[in-house]
């Protein structure tokens, strides 16, 4: 909860001095504050809005809104807990339900439900779609940086939101850094408190779709909302029931409903009686046939509206009430076994490329094409290994092939993605892996075994291009699954490392050759699509991707400290690349690939790896490992002998980073050693200045105790104190 003025002491304690000496910051009104022009305002958030890199939640909700059957989900809107939600001053209300219930249909209908309420109240809404088919929608930075794009891009935007949202812009951007967890939920935090309506909507669904690292941030999140209480909040979120933090996010809800089955049952029949009369599939069966399919369906779908839709689809080829009759009397008796039922569906000639498709579908790291999907059916696996044939591809209309029980074709997006959560989880099941059948049970994943298959194949089809450079724009559209082979492999192979994988990644990196130049190309690695720009070393790439084995193959005093990349140095690409795999998101295997980019930087510095190499903006590894809050890096690089205070281009050191995002931690360690306090960075902030801008309480309070110029000012002449009134931290 923000400090008040009156509990301001406790923040600078023992800084009497300065607080004596600046007497008009005691009362914040008195503080003016210089808006931009409107049109500035527009001009800069579409800017930061294109920053902030949100995903497209209106896609989402359209696509689920559209699955919505006029009359259904009214149950829950004209439920007392749904209208006391609405009208609850901070509220928080949970909706749970079973896979396959329609959650987010419901979810769906609740946001045009919000959308449509009174025109002339002062109120705003923003929501969020997980979702299991992308990596990219399952983080929390995600969450928040398409929550906040949302509330920044309305044609109304309030100044207070753009002030700061511009504010966090500009501490970012400025230095190409990545906002950490903590700072996404400070600036969400501050958005929520300073929109000035009556009502502000944030609803959130697909909570058990979302990366499990992202579950800590999460209700760290929900958690300091209720502590922050505004009047204004309602917040709305949905999922099954068990979850990460499901105890705890119950103790903070306002209350939980759970979806109940014989609700679900009646919008079954409601969607059913329109489908029979509105839906041209089934235009050709008789008024008898579609009574039936309406009550058959509607006595067994059992709450889940996912096995109803699977039943139809089965049933839209029937012709005649006999053959309607002959489905209807075996109907399958839950999802799993819906999904055996197509599986034994599948022709035997289209078996393998069937299994390839669902293989690539479950885990792949981003969206596929059509036309990537159809140079996936052209890879072979013989004694040799995996190769590409040119002439096996397969063109992306026959994808399709699989059937809408499976996957679901994007047409608008050229997309194809698994139709359901529940098709990864059955695929992955033991319940499949033990079926009876072998026809069946060949279809049972698993991960690494998986991710193996996939990094073979990215290897193979890379290391095809060795007889000329990419044109990057030319070959996406000629080499469909080029990209993302270019940009994954790596990914995979972290995943599913093997002699086989390494062997082929050493042919793909160890020459620096052109099938090399061509991967960082199709990738755009860093600055390497660009003319003129010189190729980073294979160790610095291989170090970036955190690749252990491959880094132990290329390493020598000779080549520690070749220069070049981004960031200058392989240890500072380690450092760097650490971090960027973090943000992506590798979710089970997190913690063992930072002790991987930790064995790294090990390995580099016994090879003599110097540790002043500067990179962009004249970053040291240590100011780097500083920023990222990687404790453990930050210690090894000062026991091996890296300068502490070492400056960037801004005179930014590694303290002022540390207390910028407020690691403790590193802070404590780094004036422990005898960093200097006081050293001004860019604009002459210093590390107190900078933590008490970013409202970090028990990093100002340590640098206070080890006696830091609390009376210090920037080149604006801004103070400490001035900073925390201005951003609310008092």
């Amino acid at each position: 909860m923000p400090l008040s003025m009156n509990n301001a002491p406790y923040m600078f304690s023992g800084a009497n001095d300065f607080r004596m000496e600046h007497p008009h910051f005691h009362n914040a009104n008195t503080m003016h504050i210089h808006y931009p022009s409107d049109t500035q305002i527009i001009s800069e958030s579409e800017q930061i809005i294109k920053w902030l890199s949100p995903s497209n939640a209106h896609q989402s909700h359209e696509f689920f809104s559209q699955k919505r059957t006029a009359g259904t989900g009214e149950w829950f809107l004209k439920r007392e807990d749904f209208n006391n939600w609405k009208q609850t001053p901070n509220s928080l209300l949970w909706l749970q339900g079973d896979v396959g219930s329609g959650k987010s249909v419901l979810v769906s209908a609740i946001i045009n439900h919000v959308k449509s309420l009174d025109a002339h109240e002062n109120q705003r809404m923003a929501f969020y779609f997980f979702d299991f088919r992308d990596t990219f929608k399952q983080s929390f930075n995600n969450l928040v940086t398409t929550l906040l794009s949302q509330l920044s891009s309305s044609t109304t935007l309030q100044k207070e939101i753009y002030l700061a949202i511009s504010k966090f812009y500009d501490n970012h951007e400025k230095f190409k850094s990545k906002p950490s967890d903590r700072d996404l939920i400070r600036i969400l935090k501050e958005v929520i408190s300073v929109v000035k309506v009556e009502s502000l909507f944030i609803i959130i669904d697909g909570l058990d779709e979302m990366e499990n690292q992202a579950f800590k941030p999460f209700f760290q999140l929900i958690e300091e909302l209720n502590i922050l209480a505004c009047s204004h909040l309602h917040l709305l979120i949905a999922s099954r029931p068990h979850i990460s933090y499901a105890h705890e996010l119950e103790q903070l809800c306002s209350k939980t409903v759970y979806i109940d089955k014989e609700d679900v049952n009646a919008d079954v029949e409601i969607f059913l009686d329109y489908t029979m009369k509105n839906d041209r599939t089934f235009r050709h069966h008789g008024l008898e046939a579609k009574s039936q399919i309406i009550d058959s369906l509607t006595r067994r779908a059992n709450g889940m509206f996912r096995w109803v839709d699977c039943q139809l689809i089965a049933l839209q080829s029937c012709i005649g009430l006999k053959a309607v009759d002959s489905v209807l009397t075996q109907l399958p008796a839950n999802l799993h076994d819906t999904y055996i039922q197509a599986l034994q569906a599948i022709e035997p000639s289209r078996i393998d490329d069937t299994k390839q498709v669902l293989q690539w579908l479950c885990f792949s790291m981003e969206p596929l094409s059509l036309s990537a999907l159809g140079e996936v059916i052209a890879f072979v696996n013989n004694v040799d290994g995996i190769r590409f044939e040119k002439k096996y591809r397969v063109a992306p209309e026959h994808i399709a092939f699989l059937g809408a029980t499976l996957i679901h074709v994007d047409q608008t997006e050229n997309v194809v993605e698994l139709a359901h959560m529940s098709v990864k989880e059955f695929l992955l099941s033991e319940h499949l892996k033990t079926h009876v059948s072998t026809v069946v049970s060949q279809f049972h994943m698993q991960e690494f075994l998986t991710h193996k298959l996939i990094v073979e194949s990215c290897l193979a089809y890379l290391l095809q291009f060795n007889t000329e450079i990419a044109d990057a724009m030319e070959w996406n559209e000629k080499y469909p699954i080029s990209r993302y082979a270019a940009r994954n492999w790596y990914k995979h192979a972290k995943i599913a490392n093997s002699d086989k994988v390494n062997q082929r990644a050493s042919q793909l990196i160890n020459s620096g050759g052109t099938t090399y130049i061509n991967c960082l190309k199709l990738a755009k690695f860093e600055a390497s699509t660009k003319e003129g720009c010189p190729i980073p070393h294979p160790l610095y790439y291989a170090a970036w991707c955190g690749l252990e084995v491959m880094v132990k193959q290329l390493v020598n005093e000779k080549n520690v400290n070749v220069t070049g990349g981004m960031w200058g140095s392989a240890l500072s690409a380690a450092v760097q690349g650490r971090n960027t795999q973090s943000e992506n998101g590798i979710t089970a295997f997190r913690q063992a690939k930072d002790d991987e980019y930790f064995k790294i930087v090990k390995l580099l510095l016994d090879h003599g790896a110097e540790k002043e190499i500067p990179g962009f903006y004249e970053y040291t590894p240590l100011i780097i490992a500083a920023e990222k809050g990687y404790l453990d890096v930050v210690s090894v690089l000062i026991k091996e002998g890296a300068i502490m205070n070492a400056k960037d281009e801004h005179g930014c050191t590694a303290l002022r980073q540390a207390s910028m995002k407020g690691h403790l931690e590193i802070v404590k360690l780094l004036l422990k050693l005898g960093a200097d306090k006081d050293i001004p960075g860019f604009k002459k902030n210093t590390p107190f200045l900078k933590a008490a801008h970013s409202g970090h309480l028990d990093v100002t309070s340590l640098l206070i105790e080890n006696g830091v110029n609390v009376n210090a000012q920037n080149e604006d002449g801004d103070t400490a104190l001035k900073y925390a009134s201005q951003e609310g931290h008092l």
